[in-house]
């Protein structure tokens, strides 16, 4: 409990005082999509490069904390709060990579793991990161491979652990 907090508190610090000017919305809705451009700005070769990354999350200090990380690394976001949302905006968005929690409402995030890897609708399957503060334990890094994640990160986990599995990945 005391290791959460301080994961959660150190979060808030480097939020508030670390990231300048920028301001975070946070989607209290179920889904939607953010980092958007605002406004007839011209996209960039940055811009036009970027990467689309769907993070399906219930809790939501976890949700705004990795919400930040990948804002500030400059990756386009998909964001949902249950399991079965986030497979229907996988088909409709089809992002690069799906940052999944394995304890979410709807769907369990291991089942949508598998589902979005075997849907025969998606073109291009998407790199799949499990998450999970519960499922600790060494056999949860065999389970991955039989709900076909490509990677499992156990929460909480840095900045700097996420983006360089999040790069790994999008190679």
């Amino acid at each position: 409990m005391l290791n959460k907090f301080l994961f959660y508190f150190f979060a808030l610090w480097y939020i508030l005082f670390q990231s300048g000017t920028e301001q975070l919305r946070f989607l209290c809705s179920g889904s939607a999509v953010a980092g958007e451009n605002q406004g007839n700005r011209e996209m960039t070769e940055a811009a036009k490069s970027r990467k689309k990354i769907l993070i399906v999350e219930d809790d939501a200090d976890t949700l705004v904390l990795v919400q930040h990380f990948l804002k500030d690394a400059g990756h386009e976001l998909l964001i949902s709060r249950r399991g079965d949302e986030a497979f229907e905006l996988t088909l409709s968005q089809q992002p690069d990579l799906a940052i999944i929690d394995g304890l979410i409402p709807g769907i369990h995030g291991f089942e949508l793991c598998k589902k979005i890897k075997e849907e025969p609708r998606l073109a291009k399957k998407p790199k799949i990161i499990l998450m999970s503060s519960v499922y600790k334990a060494q056999k949860y890094n065999f389970e991955v491979v039989e709900f076909k994640a490509d990677a499992f990160m156990v929460k909480p986990f840095s900045k700097s652990d996420l983006l360089t599995k999040v790069d790994q990945l999008l190679k």
